[in-house]
């Protein structure tokens, strides 16, 4: 505790003990032990109140980390209910289809049985002797059994078309039952999402009701800040190295021998990648080091960059923070579960939780720029995902202790930030 505050509550405690007695008062007390006990009472609540804070503040994480989980899985189960959907509106067409076409069936079937009835007195056997030309009746019969073959056919492929609308019809009653059942999921989560949310907004509240002092304000933004500085030198450190022992590799790695067979043969390697052999082979782990390599380089595409999300500039690039901190990228005031896209393609390169930044994510683009996107509700990627421009990674939120809604977002090159309003449009 502050060695000026603690002087000032001792002091304040003592004239408040000497005041209780009146001026013309005979004795006034000596003993400091009642004091001392007032002190180390205040002391006692005043750590207290610390560990109250630090409580909070975990209890405001895991709450954040919950929420992250809860809106992920709505994600998901949002995703299940247009694919259901689809699929439903895809059955319905098809069984429209198959009623046209049993109509369309059963009017033809009906059309040639007519026929046949009209016709029914000629008989096989009346054909015989009637005594005509052998190559009439012939000719006849043989039209009798194109058809007879033809009816067939038509019969046929009617019990089809009806086995088919049966089916049809089952498939879309489960359909239905499929979808009621997310309908009804869907509601659970958004149940808990709210309920999470508003017990979150309970402990923030707490939470700022604790935190009195700049001092202790600032504490917090600097040891945040110096975390995502940590997180961001280790991978950029992770990923040189990574690059150095590839290089290595590949120059250690002797050339095949070249021979007039395999010189005709040979593949463009400007073109083609050779399979990787005993020497060069990755892991899981060593293939999310390797850094991504865009079809352009990065620089051009400065100044023609859409924006992550929508919303309006909170604040701007440089702009203070306090009196001793200076914002390294932009904060988006934004709606909450607003899609988070990507503003070029990428690979992500870290996908997790960091203090005061919350749910955050950060996208390679190439060696040397990386995107970083803070305050998430909740991360649809994970490490190692290759995206594309404008794709989806994550949802707005609060997360990291923030009071509203919004977006941290930042633009690096290696560990180094860059304004992102020169690179966004």
């Amino acid at each position: 505790m502050n060695t000026h505050l603690q002087h000032f509550i001792s002091l304040n405690i003592i004239l408040l003990s000497l005041a209780a007695y009146p001026l013309g008062a005979a004795t006034v007390p000596t003993d400091t032990q009642s004091i001392r006990r007032d002190i180390k009472q205040l002391k006692d609540t005043l750590d207290s109140t610390k560990d109250r804070y630090q409580n909070l503040r975990s209890e405001v994480t895991q709450l954040e980390k919950k929420l992250g989980d809860i809106a992920t899985n709505y994600r998901k189960t949002e995703l299940k209910i247009e694919a259901s959907q689809k699929r439903l509106q895809e059955a319905n067409t098809k069984g429209e289809s198959l009623d046209r076409d049993l109509d369309v069936q059963k009017s033809a079937l009906a059309e040639q049985l007519q026929a046949m009835y009209t016709a029914g007195g000629q008989s096989h056997l009346r054909l015989l002797l009637r005594e005509d030309d052998p190559s009439d009746i012939s000719r006849t019969l043989r039209y009798f059994a194109y058809l007879n073959d033809y009816r067939m056919a038509r019969i046929k492929r009617l019990h089809k078309t009806r086995s088919d609308i049966a089916t049809l019809r089952e498939t879309t009653h489960n359909e239905q039952q499929t979808l009621a059942e997310l309908s009804v999921t869907l509601k659970t989560q958004q149940s808990q999402l709210q309920s999470t949310l508003d017990e979150r907004e309970g402990k923030l509240s707490a939470l700022k009701g604790d935190m009195r002092t700049q001092s202790r304000q600032l504490a917090t933004l600097q040891a945040e800040e110096a975390q995502l500085q940590r997180t961001i030198e280790r991978i950029t450190q992770q990923r040189e190295q990574a690059a150095l022992a590839q290089t290595k590799i590949a120059a250690a790695t002797p050339p095949p021998p070249v021979t007039k067979q395999t010189a005709k043969k040979a593949p463009d390697v400007s073109t083609e990648t050779s399979a990787p052999t005993t020497s060069n082979k990755r892991t899981k782990a060593d293939a999310e080091l390797v850094s991504y390599t865009g079809n352009r380089p990065f620089t051009q595409l400065k100044g023609k960059l859409a924006w992550p999300t929508s919303g309006s500039i909170l604040h701007a690039y440089r702009s203070r923070r306090n009196e001793k901190l200076h914002w390294n990228g932009v904060v988006i005031k934004a709606q909450g579960g607003a899609p988070v896209r990507s503003v070029a393609a990428g690979k992500i390169i870290f996908a997790d939780w960091v203090d005061g930044y919350g749910h955050l994510i950060m996208v390679e683009h190439d060696r040397n720029y990386m995107s970083i996107y803070g305050y998430n509700r909740a991360l649809y990627k994970k490490k190692g995902h290759v995206i594309k421009a404008n794709e989806v990674i994550a949802v707005v939120g609060n997360s990291g202790g923030q009071q509203q809604n919004g977006l941290y977002f930042e633009i690096r090159k290696g560990t180094t930030p860059m304004n992102p309003a020169i690179w966004c449009r």
